[in-house]
């Protein structure tokens, strides 16, 4: 058995994605020990990653300094097709 360099600390998130795309974690855990668990009340996620993605960009374009009208209407455009509604209330006809 090889022995296992320590894990570093990182300060945060991006560096340590960054540091595991570079070293391979056999270096570090011992994965012969491993368990497989089980997390019987993790829920799925409601939206997907690009539907997740999008609303959030559009909320940032919508909420930052405000954007040129066309713009405007270009992201809520496509905000309504993504979520399949309508771009603008439609007035009621009478």
């Amino acid at each position: 058995m090889q022995k296992l360099k320590p894990i570093p600390t990182f300060s945060s998130e991006a560096e340590e994605r960054a540091f595991w795309e570079r070293h391979d974690s056999t270096d570090y855990v011992d994965w012969s020990r491993a368990e497989r668990v089980r997390f019987p009340n993790l829920q799925p996620a409601l939206q997907d990653d690009a539907e997740r993605e999008s609303t959030s960009l559009t909320h940032l374009a919508l909420t930052g300094p405000f954007p040129p009208a066309g713009k405007a209407c270009k992201l809520r455009l496509v905000e309504a097709i993504t979520k399949d509604r309508e771009p603008w209330p439609v007035a009621s006809t009478r």
